[in-house]
């Protein structure tokens, strides 16, 4: 659990891939068997408060929804204590001091990034002073405790709706069978304690590192009730009530880190939720919304790397997220009108509930609506969610009329250009997509780019390649737009998770009716902390459209440029290897602290040529006494290693660890750092622990039960004859892109037509079964 927190950089904002390139209509998707729909909001956080060491998680985006959905009384809500300890009033204002808090928050919102510390503290208490959870609001709520860490709450007006009386909901049974009411709303209210008093809800201490609560609170298999929020389908069979089972649409909100977490959930303690949502109650659909709720996250999620097909899941699955990127938006804003305040609400909470409690069949791009605002204005890098359909092993974009998807196949099989306007065309109507989504790594062909988006630019280009991803584009022409409109394209997307690369060998523009300007080899790189754009014009080296460059501009062009070439076609020369060598051997001669480590590691790893191995045989460490966990800080770190498409292995015989008075131990063997294939793989055998453990990103870390070291002993032995790496044999694994053959496409309505009619005769013979149950006596004669 510490190794994944401090290798994270937490996500600060929560308004922060699918697989394929492809249009799809999202209208298509199951009828519900009955009106038993229900719906449920869950947030989760406990990261946010005054205590917090960043001053954006005072008052952050999870206090922001739950502040929307509790002003709306949208519908049953799951909240972690923290949550609603955070959103008390700290102070009591009058009516005029609130009224200039609102301007006085107005004034500081249109300084957005311009403001300093202070002032972003003073931003965020003013609204937590004008839109409270205080006595007056919750009174219009029943609170039900859960846990001490999480909480129910049900708003008296969705009671009301229900004919539920708010006294049955109140009354407390430590145990006993399923009361009508529970049975009614699917939640086991009677066996939670009402909450009379908001001031007993408080943060729980320790802190809790994920929402693990949450987990144990929906499932525990070794408790006689195993479920202490939902009645499950095995207990309305029980009660021979299964035409009373009610049909679940969950929303979970959370802050989510790219492979790691997902609405303040490990990937694994996720997984386990989507499987209570298949197995434990009927399920219509899941929408998390979480910052990197795509790419890496998604294929964590859902990827069988043993079959090489995502997992399906027999209802449906929307992400608020096009890649791996932080989704950003606004949800509550004070405003001041004729005198009067008012709370604006920009994410729709109530209209998402009436939406899938509906009978009919669900909008997908109505239901995303609810909370994306204005696509036009907001772009599609942020909040373009994409939907998983019942038993589909992909994620398909919502707005698919609004993208022009670019898959593999068509990369592979097309050498003609590819006109946007035309290429995306629906009924005879030019297109203008906001987004061109890359699926594939290199485009051989020219791309045109001509279409003007309501905003007056060219479409976002976005990598749909999970992860860190080099994407190759031969030539790029527009008789439209201006070279920098044209490299801004690959810009416009703000807080990645990961690290992309644009190579574009060409650039040509129309400048006038006889005339083209061009720039070559131009290279855009996006990493978390920046974006970087470098191209040759008139043979000038140019950084960030300026012409003015550096030596070390020109070496880093270079190093990028050369990360097309696989490590197949990397041959290093004896002198190289030798000079790298001798480099790391006088590094590796004193001893060091695990900071210190870290940072001759990383600096080796930047520094060896594309397509090396090198074997280093001791790193001295200094110890770092009682606990030797700075050396666990050690590996953590260099899991995180960001290769950007480079092939290098680092293997260290040992780590020995030396004490104040030069006493040593080894603490660590074989330590193999395996950068290749777009992420860092670490192979450590543990003295202490006598095991083997294999650490990664995307998969965690864990034992391993096979011996690593001959495989990479091979490799080195390769490597000393023929001075490259050998080219590692892929597997003959189908991925979900290369199932997209057009005849795939076709039948993907004939996949929802077979589900429609199953569930139809599920349907029939529910009905038949409940007449058959009702039927007077004498009809049997």
């Amino acid at each position: 659990m510490n190794i994944y927190k401090k290798l994270c950089i937490v996500s600060l904002c929560l308004f922060v891939q699918p697989v394929i390139g492809m249009d799809f209509d999202p209208e298509i998707t199951e009828v519900s068997l009955n009106n038993n729909n229900r719906a449920m909001l869950i947030l989760l956080d406990d990261s946010e408060s005054d205590d917090a060491t960043d001053v954006d998680r005072r008052i952050g985006a999870i206090y922001n929804c739950f502040l929307s959905a509790f002003f709306q009384q949208a519908g049953p809500l799951i909240v972690s204590a923290s949550i609603l300890d955070n959103a008390r009033p700290k102070e009591e204002l009058s009516k005029v001091d609130i009224l200039k808090l609102a301007a006085r928050y107005q004034e500081l919102e249109k300084k957005a990034s311009m403001r300093n510390d202070a002032e972003t503290k003073e931003f965020k208490n003013i609204l937590r002073n004008i839109a409270s959870f205080d006595k007056e609001t919750a009174a219009l709520w029943i609170i039900k405790k859960i846990t001490p860490e999480l909480y129910l709450l049900l708003p008296k007006r969705y009671l009301k709706e229900f004919g539920v009386a708010e006294s049955d909901v109140e009354q407390f049974i430590a145990k006993g069978p399923l009361t009508t009411v529970e049975q009614e709303l699917g939640l086991k209210v009677n066996h939670m304690q009402t909450v009379a008093d908001i001031d007993e809800i408080k943060r729980p201490l320790p802190v809790p590192q994920v929402a693990q609560y949450f987990v144990d609170a929906l499932y525990d298999n070794t408790k006689e009730d195993p479920s202490s929020i939902f009645v499950l389908k095995s207990e309305y069979k029980a009660l021979k009530n299964s035409s009373s089972i009610p049909i679940w649409s969950i929303w979970i909100g959370g802050h989510g880190v790219k492979g790691i977490f997902v609405a303040d959930l490990l990937i694994s303690q996720f997984k386990s939720v989507l499987n209570f949502l298949e197995q434990g109650i009927r399920t219509k659909l899941l929408y998390y919304f979480t910052c990197f709720g795509a790419g890496v996250t998604n294929k964590a999620l859902y990827e069988d790397v043993k079959n090489g097909i995502d997992r399906t899941y027999s209802f449906a699955i929307i992400t608020q997220a096009i890649t791996d990127t932080a989704i950003i938006g606004i949800a509550v804003r004070p405003v001041v009108e004729n005198g009067h305040l008012n709370v604006k609400l920009f994410q729709h909470y109530r209209k998402f509930i009436d939406l899938v409690n509906d009978t009919g069949i669900i909008d997908y791009k109505v239901l995303a609506d609810c909370f994306i605002g204005n696509l036009q204005i907001s772009g599609v890098g942020s909040l373009l969610p994409q939907v998983k359909l019942p038993g589909l092993p992909w994620f398909s974009v919502i707005h698919g009329d609004r993208v022009c998807s670019i898959g593999t196949i068509l990369a592979k099989t097309r050498t003609q250009p590819l006109n946007v306007e035309t290429f995306c065309a629906r009924q005879g109507k030019k297109a203008a997509p906001l987004g061109i989504l890359l699926y594939a790594d290199d485009l051989p062909f020219e791309l045109i780019i001509n279409p003007t988006t309501e905003l007056g630019l060219p479409s976002t280009v976005i990598s749909m390649i999970p992860g860190n991803a080099i994407h190759h584009l031969h030539k790029i022409s527009s008789s439209v737009f201006k070279i920098e409109q044209i490299i801004g394209c690959f810009t416009k997307l703000e807080h990645l998770g990961a690290h992309k690369l644009f190579i574009i060998d060409e650039i040509e523009v129309k400048r006038g009716w006889f005339s083209t300007a061009k720039v070559q080899n131009i290279v855009v790189e996006l990493t978390p902390q920046r974006n970087t754009v470098y191209y040759l014009q008139n043979g000038k080296l140019c950084k960030n459209m300026v012409q003015s460059t550096s030596d070390g501009d020109s070496a880093q062009y270079v190093k990028l440029l050369s990360l097309l070439k696989s490590s197949s076609e990397i041959f290093l020369s004896e002198a190289e290897i030798s000079r790298v060598k001798a480099d790391a051997d006088v590094v590796f001669l004193k001893k060091m602290s695990s900071a210190e480590a870290y940072q001759v590691v990383v600096k080796l790893l930047d520094t060896m040529p594309n397509g090396m191995m090198l074997r280093v045989p001791k790193l001295k460490g200094i110890s770092c006494p009682p606990r030797q966990e700075c050396w666990m800080d050690f590996l953590a770190y260099l899991m995180n290693y960001d290769s950007l498409g480079a092939q290098k292995i680092l293997w260290i015989d040992e780590v020995e660890l030396y004490n104040q008075i030069d006493e040593s131990m080894v603490s660590m063997k074989n330590i193999i750092i395996d950068v290749r294939d777009g992420n860092t793989t670490l192979f450590i055998t543990s003295v202490a622990m006598g095991s083997m453990i294999k650490l990664n990103l995307k998969t965690g870390f864990g034992p391993i039960q096979e011996d690593y070291v001959p495989e990479y002993r091979i490799m080195l032995d390769y490597f000393n004859v023929h001075k490259q790496m050998p080219q590692r044999i892929k597997k003959g694994i189908v991925s979900t892109q290369d199932l997209l053959t057009p005849s795939a496409i076709a039948n993907i309505r004939k996949v929802q037509e077979k589900k429609a009619q199953k569930i139809g005769e599920q349907r029939s013979k529910e009905q038949t079964t409940k007449y058959e149950q009702n039927r007077p006596w004498w009809w049997v004669w």
